[in-house]
Order: C-alpha cells, then sequence, then structure tokens
C-alpha cells in the first residue's frame, strides 16, 4: 500500500503542478483582457471628450501606442501556443516519470517487457543519429550512450534513456499521444483515457466510447487551431479569452486522466515471467509382446550373447 501510494504521488505532483501553471496562464490572460478593455476606453474617451486636457496630460497620451484589434488577436493566439507547449512539457514529464518507476520495480534487465527493450534502443538510436539537430541539443550524447550500454542481457542496474523515450517530432495529436505512451507497454490508451472519471465529467457522459472519441476529437481540434495560430502570422482571427477558457478546462481534465492511466500501469508493473522449458510428456512403456515392444520385460535380465574368437 505505501509503495501504491507513492507511485500515485509522483504523478499527482507532475499534475498539480501542470494546473498551477495553467492558473498563472489564467491570471495573465484576465490581466491582459483588462489591459486591452482599459485601453479601449481610454482611446474612447479622448476621441469623445470635449474637455481640455492639460498639454502634458496630452503629450503623454500621444506617446502611447494604442494596440489595434490585430494586436490583441495575435496575444490571445500566443497563449494558445502557449497552452499547447505547457501541455506538452507534462506529457514527456508523466513518461519520463513511468521510466523511473519502471527501473525501480523492475530492476533486472531481463524481466524486462520485450516492447520497452526495443522501444528505448530504437530511440536513443534516433537522437544519437540526429546528433546536429537543434531539437535535440538538451542531450548529454556522452550520458545517453553511456545508459544504453546499461541494457543488456545480465544487467542489474539499468537506466533507460527517458529523454529520448519521451520525445517526438510532431504535435502531439491523439495518435502522437498514443505512440508515445504505447512505447512503455501501456495497451489501449485510448481506451483506458475514456474510462477516467475526469474524462467522463468534462464530456457529461456515463460511456467511455463516447468519452474516448470526443476527448480524441477535442485534442486533434486543439492540435489543428495551434497550427493555425502558429503559422498563420496574421492575426485575423482569435480563439478570445472565453475559448481559451475552455480549453485549458479540456486540458486539466485530459491530463488528469493522463496522471491515472500512468500511475494504473505503473502499479502493474511486474518482471516479465520466465518460464523454463515444460517438460516433455511421459509416455507408458509398451507391454511385452506388443509391437514395437521389447521382448523383455522391464528389469529383467537380458541374456548375453556368447563372446566368439575368430582363430
Amino acid at each position: 500500500m505505501q509503495l501504491l501510494c507513492k507511485t500515485m504521488s509522483s504523478f499527482s505532483d507532475l499534475f498539480a503542478d501542470f494546473k498551477n501553471d495553467l492558473a498563472l496562464m489564467r491570471e495573465g490572460i484576465a490581466f491582459v483582457q483588462s489591459a486591452y478593455k482599459g485601453i479601449g476606453l481610454l482611446r474612447e474617451g479622448r476621441a469623445q471628450t470635449q474637455v481640455a486636457w492639460p498639454a502634458e496630460v496630452t503629450s503623454a497620451m500621444d506617446n502611447i501606442t494604442f494596440p489595434n484589434r490585430k494586436t490583441e488577436n495575435l496575444t490571445y493566439d500566443g497563449a494558445v501556443v502557449l497552452l499547447s507547449a505547457t501541455y506538452e512539457v507534462y506529457a514527456r514529464d508523466t513518461v519520463e516519470a513511468i521510466c523511473r518507476e519502471i527501473e525501480k520495480k523492475i530492476p533486472r534487465f531481463d524481466d524486462l517487457n520485450e516492447k520497452i527493450k526495443s522501444e528505448n534502443a530504437r530511440a536513443t538510436g534516433r537522437v544519437l543519429s540526429r546528433h546536429k539537430d537543434k531539437r535535440f541539443s538538451q542531450f548529454d550524447y556522452l550520458n545517453l550512450s553511456k545508459f544504453l550500454g546499461t541494457c543488456v542481457a545480465g544487467s542489474e542496474n539499468y537506466k533507460l534513456n527517458s529523454g529520448p523515450l519521451a520525445s517526438h517530432d510532431r504535435n502531439l495529436s491523439s495518435s502522437e499521444l498514443n505512440v508515445l505512451f504505447s512505447r512503455l507497454g501501456i495497451e489501449k490508451f485510448w481506451e483506458q483515457m475514456g474510462e477516467s472519471a475526469s474524462i467522463l465529467r468534462h464530456f457529461e457522459t456515463t460511456k467511455p466510447q463516447v468519452a474516448q472519441k470526443d476527448a480524441t476529437v477535442k485534442l486533434d481540434e486543439f492540435v489543428t487551431l495551434r497550427n493555425q495560430v502558429a503559422h498563420a502570422g496574421g492575426g485575423e482571427t482569435s480563439t478570445g479569452p472565453e475559448a481559451l477558457a475552455r480549453w485549458m478546462d479540456f486540458f486539466v481534465a485530459l491530463s488528469e486522466g493522463l496522471s491515472k492511466v500512468a500511475a494504473d500501469h505503473c502499479d502493474k508493473l511486474t518482471p516479465t515471467a520466465i518460464t523454463a522449458p515444460a517438460p516433455l510428456p511421459t509416455m507408458p512403456a509398451p507391454e511385452v509382446g506388443s509391437p514395437g515392444a521389447s521382448q523383455y520385460a522391464l528389469g529383467a535380465s537380458i541374456p548375453q550373447e556368447e563372446e566368439t574368437t575368430n582363430e
């Protein structure tokens, strides 16, 4: 029970940090919203007032650069990209936390799931082969090589390369998120996500299949939106503060479900069973006189032939 609580705690802490990050984002968006509203009122008031303002006030206001609607849109759209990055960092942190749990609960490399063994080698090789790529500049390549060297038959002090296992080339859509967690042996990832209480509650359903479908569609919709605002560059459209709040609510539910799936997976971790070869079946001895049987009963003495010498 103590180990179970400790496992849950590690993932709960990550989720709590994620929620705190989103809370700060909410505060920032509320501040920006208030600032733009205030600037708009100031602009409107200056245009409509008939009062002769003091010269120093007029001079100060003339030096204010009033952001237009396009600039405001860009501000909110930038928050979409920030939200996407925060979610992806949380997902990668969760993968790395699972790796640490695997190392603790399955100390012998030989007892690891074959899927994890192969994915660890593949992901490490992928990063090592792309060492000149700036996206992978944060890795210590000497350590990656050293850790990979511990992942050999008979090792009881191995270390998985969690960084490469958590890396990805594309934005974490529903399919990419599934690929990321399947590397660690989590099967039927989205089925488990659909069963999580936070996802069911967010989509106001009691049917896991419905929650699963809604969650994958919603996540893919967000990734599409993220790519649009990141690459459009025009700021002509905006998600707006209300839509941002709804997206953050969705990611809180998604990340809570992810935390639960990760913890449940780690709680079930056990060394892969190594079964000894099954003993050969024993066949009853044929009765004396039956076809193929010896003419002598088991244990009976067998007459020896007389030795003959060639003269």
